[in-house]
């Protein structure tokens, strides 16, 4: 009786007001969308220079922007429909995007669950408070060592100290305001030079209230990087003690760490699941996953490869269904969905070898 009571006061409502109508029934069809999720880089833009980006000099070969507002209108009517959650994530920093606080409101406004990476160091109190206030459901925020010395050693231009000021501004602002979003988390590229530091990581994220900590493997751009900063290339004893050790730490501070593989397998179905998803480019182009968001030169197992520029469509001039179905496209989600007849990149991917 009660629960009719509920839902007949509630309909009451729905007819009432219009506003109440339009979101209910546009969270009702969000949910059914049939994507997951895409990557919009809002920004190629960084003002970083990070060891392990592939925006170094020469890796890279296309130019890196802003993407204009009317670029992101006509690629987020193109998706909307379809996904049921964006990541304004790309080669760049995405609160470098002046709009940015538009851009998260009117993804919001589409039923559409907004979540994005950031470097940490450009997050001023008006910015946390435009995030808070745009609707913002959840932030990752790259810490890739726990000491000054490692992280600015990897993170180039950064500030080890005021990048966790930065961090706390948001979550003071959460508190002032006493809201739970952005949820927050962190995230750690791991690999031989800060492995040793993942307990460090860990005991911040404590400290910073922050509950989880992804880290993953490092993709490599030379044969120097592949030489001597992948973990899954042989982890020595003491390495291996150090991630035992963060894991102790994490189960005693109660913090979720999320910890990628550590031997390569041969290839098989791609963890990134690219028939769920698919990422957009500052100029509008559809390409298959993040690790074809650009093309660039990479090394793995010793040979030096270039991964070829994978556009499948462009949203400012093709419908996004038009792409989508395209037979070379429907190919790749298939090999990736099954690991059988993996084009060569994939093949080489971390991806697809279980890490």
């Amino acid at each position: 009786m009660v629960d009719l009571t509920r839902k007949l006061k509630r309909a009451a409502q729905l007819l009432r007001d219009p506003e109440e109508r339009r979101v209910y029934f546009g969270q009702r069809q969000a949910v059914r969308r049939p994507l997951d999720s895409a990557w919009i880089e809002v920004s190629a833009v960084c003002n970083l220079d990070c060891i392990t980006c592939p925006r170094q000099e020469g890796i890279t070969p296309e130019p890196l922007k802003l993407m204009p507002m009317e670029t992101y209108h006509k690629v987020a009517d193109a998706i909307f429909p379809y996904i049921r959650n964006v990541n304004f994530i790309g080669l760049g920093e995405s609160l470098m995007h002046p709009q940015i606080d538009q851009i998260i409101s009117h993804a919001k406004s589409k039923f559409v669950g907004v979540n994005m990476t950031s470097n940490g160091t450009i997050m001023t109190d008006k910015i946390a408070h435009k995030l808070i206030d745009s609707g913002l459901d959840s932030i990752a925020f790259s810490i890739d060592g726990g000491t000054k010395e490692t992280f600015e050693s990897i993170r180039v231009n950064a500030r080890f100290d005021k990048v966790q000021r930065n961090i706390r501004r948001l979550i003071e602002a959460k508190k002032a305001l006493n809201v739970q979003r952005p949820w927050i988390a962190m995230g750690m590229v791991l690999m031989k030079t800060n492995v040793r530091e993942l307990s460090d990581v860990v005991r911040l994220c404590h400290e910073l209230e922050i509950p989880t900590l992804n880290a993953e493997n490092v993709f490599t751009w030379n044969e120097e990087m592949e030489r001597t900063l992948p973990l899954y290339n042989g982890i020595n004893p003491e390495e291996k003690e150090a991630i035992e050790k963060a894991k102790q730490t994490a189960a005693e501070l109660g913090i979720n760490l999320e910890l990628p593989g550590f031997i390569l397998k041969e290839p098989g179905p791609c963890s990134y699941r690219p028939h769920e998803h698919f990422v957009v480019t500052w100029e509008g182009n559809l390409r298959p996953c993040c690790n074809l968001f650009h093309p660039y030169e990479y090394v793995f197992q010793g040979q030096k490869k270039f991964a070829h520029e994978a556009t499948m469509g462009n949203l400012l001039e093709e419908d996004f269904l038009s792409i989508w179905n395209k037979p070379d496209y429907t190919a790749f989600r298939k090999a990736n969905e099954t690991g059988i007849g993996l084009p060569e990149v994939c093949r080489d991917c971390l991806f697809s070898r279980g890490l």
